[in-house]
């Protein structure tokens, strides 16, 4: 896995003076090395990881996205396996999101653990797009919260507004 920090810091709880100097910086954050311990530790469970790089983290609330790019395209259990080790770690929800995916492979791993069974896109008027989920039925009734959180985490990814049918 490629993190920005490096393999020494990624091992050990502290940081080596070059990657201190960069945190010193704001050209990496907290969270990007929180992250980066994380992922490193899951990628003994997970192999697939050796290939990812982490590009940015996010924080919106209570959840962490993980921007990451991979030499070759996760599988979505791959991403749930992933995301439910790290988020075990982290003690937050953390939702791994490939940078270069298809539209339909981002939204589903933004509603993961959750299955996306369709969706559409709706061109509006004023420029902007609206996509309509459709959810598989036995995953139960989505709470309002997580709708909202879904919203502003599609917003800031794909510029459009997610309503859950």
């Amino acid at each position: 896995m490629k993190a920005p920090i490096c393999q020494f810091c990624l091992e050990s709880e502290i940081l080596c003076s070059k990657d201190q100097a960069r945190l010193d910086a704001s050209q990496i954050t907290k969270l990007d090395i929180e992250v980066s311990r994380q992922l490193y530790k899951s990628g003994r469970a997970v192999h697939t990881l050796e290939s990812v790089e982490l590009f940015r983290t996010e924080e919106l609330g209570d959840t962490v996205l993980a921007i990451v790019e991979s030499q070759r395209p996760l599988a979505i259990d791959e991403v749930e396996k992933i995301n439910r080790n790290a988020s075990a770690g982290l003690h937050r929800d953390l939702k791994l999101i490939e940078l270069k995916a298809p539209q339909n492979k981002i939204l589903q791993e933004l509603v993961l653990p959750k299955r996306v069974v369709s969706h559409s896109s709706l061109w509006l008027p004023d420029g902007s797009r609206y996509i309509r989920l459709r959810l598989s039925e036995g995953d139960g009734t989505p709470k309002p919260s997580f709708l909202s959180k879904l919203n502003q985490l599609s917003k800031g990814l794909l510029d459009s507004e997610v309503v859950i049918e």
